[in-house]
Formats: C-alpha cells, sequence, structure tokens
C-alpha cells in the first residue's frame, strides 16, 4: 500500500482557528461600537445559575478593544505553535520507515493508522519542553529569513503579553506584511 500525508488537515485546523479568533474579535468590536457590550457587561443572563456582579462595569472601551485585540492575537500565536508542531510531527514520521501492523487490511484502516501515528508524534512535539518555540522555527531550514523573522517577533510579542503582563523587557519589533 502506498502512503500519502494530506497537510490539508492540519493547514485547516489553522486556518478554522484564525478565523474563529478573528470572528471573535469582530463581534467584541462591533459591540464596543453599538454600546451592546457594555450593556451586556451590566446585565446577567436570563436563567443563568450563577451570576456575578461587579462594583464596576466602566470597561474603557480601549481597554476592551485592546484586551480583544490581544486575545485574537494570542489565539492566532497559539494555533501556529500547534501547526508547526503538527508540521514536525509529520516531518518527523516521513524519516522512519512505517511499520503497518498485520491488522491492518484497508485504506481506511491504514489512515486511521497513520492518523493515530500523527497524532502521538504531535503530542511528543507539543510536550518536549526542550524544543524551544525558536528551535522549532529552526528545524523549517527553507523558510525564507523573513518568515522566520516574523514567526519569531509573534512569539516574542506573545511572550510579553502573557508573562510579562504586556511589558516588554526591550523595544519590540513585530515583522508582518500587510495582506
Amino acid at each position: 500500500m502506498n502512503v500519502g500525508l494530506n497537510l490539508k488537515k492540519p493547514l485547516g485546523a489553522f486556518q478554522r482557528d484564525v478565523s474563529e479568533s478573528q470572528i471573535r474579535l469582530r463581534s467584541v468590536l462591533r459591540a464596543l461600537e453599538d454600546g451592546s457590550f457594555h450593556r451586556g457587561a451590566q446585565t446577567g443572563r436570563p436563567g443563568a445559575i450563577l451570576q456575578f456582579q461587579f462594583a464596576s462595569s466602566d470597561i474603557p472601551a480601549a481597554s476592551a478593544a485592546s484586551a480583544a485585540c490581544n486575545d485574537c492575537f494570542l489565539s492566532f500565536t497559539r494555533a501556529l505553535v500547534e501547526l508547526i508542531d503538527r508540521l514536525l510531527a509529520i516531518r518527523r514520521l516521513v524519516a522512519t520507515p512505517l511499520v503497518v501492523p498485520a491488522h491492518v487490511k484497508s485504506h481506511t484502516e491504514l489512515d486511521a493508522h497513520v492518523g493515530n501515528l500523527i497524532e502521538e508524534e504531535y503530542q511528543k512535539v507539543a510536550r518536549d519542553q526542550s524544543l524551544s518555540n525558536p528551535a522549532k522555527v529552526a528545524q523549517f531550514e527553507r523558510l525564507d529569513t523573513f518568515e522566520k523573522e516574523a514567526t519569531l517577533s509573534y512569539f516574542t510579542l506573545r511572550r510579553c503579553l502573557e508573562h510579562h503582563g504586556g511589558v516588554p523587557k526591550e523595544d519590540l519589533t513585530i515583522t508582518y506584511y500587510r495582506p
């Protein structure tokens, strides 16, 4: 049997995750623009079991918009890391001989077996604490300089937002282009 690896699944999952992040961002920004964000923050959900009341729900629109943008960026970056991990897992599997168990008799069973192997290898890559995100990017030798710099700059900004309260230790340069 021939085995072909299709990258549509991990790329499709990445695209879906990015789209969902953008949709959530658009929803928050629209709610801020039309005032429903603050109205919703001040009223509880009908029928909810738990209701929380805060002393002040006067969240400045700029602060809420900034938080929504940061959340969208962090979601994008997490999806990017997952894609990189999945691509590394696939690369590792391609470099090793495929042993097909005797019970695998059909293409469907083979696809399921290979899918399980990919998932197992992905879990190993994702859990490997010796592999930093920059080290993962370095394994993609054929990436252009721009692509490497952009990806590494996203990781730097993510680290700043998640681990340093949004305050950079030094000046940040974010490499990007407008699509």
